[in-house]
């Protein structure tokens, strides 16, 4: 059995590159993940920060199952192998479940042998407190879509632990 530590870093954009090279120092392969047919200028930041770490990068072109026109995507997929010597470009579904397997693939075979990092019972190496703000936060995004932000957050101010779960 292997291990695979997925560390998120979105919204490295904005950022200082400073700051996006920290998030990617110690990583064996950069996952980054597109949307469609679009290339917009967040992405172009994101590439130049993770160009500049050295790390390979993967690109996943993520919603393929919404491109209408699918011979789009040959195209769209060569113009960005000019922009960066990517480690593989994947187009997936992630909510179609598409292509997922030909993904855990590529990053299987990219990433080094190594002791696991954390015991098999271990998902996260973070807090009760921050997975409740998170799951609160995601669930503000679902319900208000694009009337908030995306670039918000949730602070627990208090956290009172009444019976036991299971």
């Amino acid at each position: 059995m292997s291990t695979i530590t997925l560390h998120d870093a979105a919204g490295l954009v904005p950022v200082p590159v400073s700051a996006a090279l920290s998030a990617v120092r110690d990583v064996d392969l950069v996952l980054m993940v597109g949307d469609r047919l679009y290339w917009l200028e967040p992405d172009e930041q994101v590439l130049a920060a993770v160009r500049a770490a050295g790390k390979p990068v993967l690109l996943i072109i993520n919603k393929t199952d919404q491109v209408e026109h699918k011979d789009a995507l040959l195209p769209h997929i060569a113009a960005l192998q000019e922009k960066h010597a990517f480690a593989a470009i994947v187009p997936v579904s992630a909510l179609k479940g598409h292509n997922l397997e030909a993904l855990e693939r590529e990053i299987a075979q990219r990433l080094p042998e190594a002791p696991h990092l954390f015991p098999p019972d271990q998902i996260t190496d973070r807090s009760e407190r921050f997975m409740v703000a998170e799951i609160i936060r995601e669930k503000l995004m679902r319900q208000l879509g694009e009337e908030l932000p995306y670039a918000n957050a949730v602070q627990i101010e208090e956290f009172r632990q009444e019976g036991r779960f299971h």
